[in-house]
């Protein structure tokens, strides 16, 4: 269920344009009833040649009974007219409040488009807004759908209520949010508040939903490479990022070979670039100590993995630990030789999904308060990535041409 808890000024009829009066007056959740037609009601009401009278047929079309709809069981929790005058242009228009509109229940107010009404607006649903290029398409959305509704049916609400905000626009907000990096309070208005957008983020970050639809988006991709789902090689590396004023400086260190403050991303990755396993930790954490940790998330995880590239930072800790689990860990070091940039062979790998990975720019800067927060955009950008590969698509660039633009109401 979608709650729309802004005003939207309607603009009435062009029959309506020669309404003289600019009297602005109020009605707040008017107790009009009836049993007439939607349609004919506001049909009938077009005819009239005042405003407070469209206003006025609008709230009994919305309030009158049945106010369920039979096929999905939802309802208008409320309904307003917050003014009603005439605007810049001297034509009348009806401000709108609504509550407990869902995306369905538009139908039930299709019969405004043939009034000559504009479609009454629903937030939260992406059909009403521009999209934006980090939203998911329908393809997209399909492949993490099952999952989200999966865990929809888990957690039911003790009362029945479904929740105000459409689950893929809570997605795309959390995808809007990795790519873009701006604060919560900044999350465009047309998407759902950040506050609920946190909330979820904040619940399948801790029960592993996040993890759940990442692993499987990268089955996905694998099978569709003509792989198997477990991989058997990864490539292990970390990467010292800076953080924000907010960051605990408990979960933070110096990195004593970079000279550089802040926290240590270590990620184990197939062969295809795709991660297996990750963890964010304080800078002035060793190498090994991840290479470690890694290893154990990997052996759990993914027990059929025999084989791991690291880089001359993972020392013999590392690979005695891989030797006890069963994964032969082997050092590739650079060709000292080699003059200018040369791509470590396999190591190349890690590095690559680093800077891919980079261009979600909540990752230019760790700017989360738990490491686990910070481990969950990882995923949450690799999971963006993923529905790119599975689709086929990309995401538009400052070289492509913008989208045309729907054209919005009057």
């Amino acid at each position: 269920m979608v709650v729309l808890n802004e005003a939207y000024w309607l603009t009435t009829p062009a029959d309506l344009g020669g309404h003289a009066s600019c009297t602005r007056c109020t009605l707040r959740s008017p107790s009009f009833m009836a049993n007439r037609v939607l349609c004919r009601r506001v049909h009938s009401a077009m005819t009239a040649s005042s405003v407070l009278t469209v206003a006025a047929a609008l709230a009994v079309a919305v309030r009158r009974e049945p106010l369920r709809d039979r096929e999905h069981g939802e309802f208008f929790e409320d309904f307003g007219v917050v003014g009603a005058g005439c605007g810049p242009s001297s034509r009348p228009r009806v401000a709108m409040y609504l509550s407990g509109c869902s995306a369905s229940r538009r139908g039930r107010l299709s019969g405004l488009r043939g009034c000559g009404w504009p479609l009454l607006r629903c937030a939260g649903d992406v059909a009403d807004r521009q999209p934006y290029p980090s939203d998911l398409s329908d393809e997209a959305w399909e492949l993490i759908r099952p999952v989200i509704t999966a865990w929809k049916g888990q957690h039911r609400s003790v009362s029945g209520h479904e929740g105000r905000y459409e689950m893929r626009e809570i997605v795309n907000a959390i995808l809007y949010q990795a790519r873009v990096g701006c604060q919560w309070r900044y999350l465009p208005h047309d998407l759902p508040p950040y506050t609920a957008v946190y909330y979820y983020f904040g619940l399948w970050r801790d029960d592993g939903t996040d993890q759940t639809i990442h692993d499987l988006l990268r089955w996905q991709v694998r099978e569709s490479k003509g792989r198997r789902e477990d991989p058997s090689a990864v490539v292990m590396d970390s990467q010292t990022v800076h953080v924000s004023l907010n960051a605990p400086k408990e979960t933070t260190g110096l990195d004593p070979g970079k000279k550089s403050r802040g926290r240590k991303r270590g990620i184990a990755t197939d062969v295809l670039g795709l991660l297996i396993a990750v963890i964010v930790v304080a800078a002035s954490v060793h190498d090994n100590a991840i290479g470690i940790t890694l290893l154990d998330k990997v052996a759990a995880d993914n027990p059929g993995v025999v084989k791991s590239w690291v880089d001359a930072g993972f020392k013999n800790a590392v690979i005695e630990h891989g030797r006890s689990l069963g994964i032969d860990v082997e050092v590739v070091s650079r060709d000292p030789q080699t003059k200018g940039f040369a791509p470590a062979p396999k190591r190349w790998i890690a590095e690559q999904t680093f800077g891919t990975l980079m261009l979600h720019r909540r990752l230019a800067r760790d700017y989360e308060t738990l490491p686990a927060s910070s481990a969950s955009w990882i995923r949450w950008s690799m999971t963006d990535v993923m529905t790119h590969r599975l689709t086929a698509t990309t995401t538009p660039t400052w070289r492509d041409p913008p989208p045309a633009r729907r054209p919005g109401p009057a």
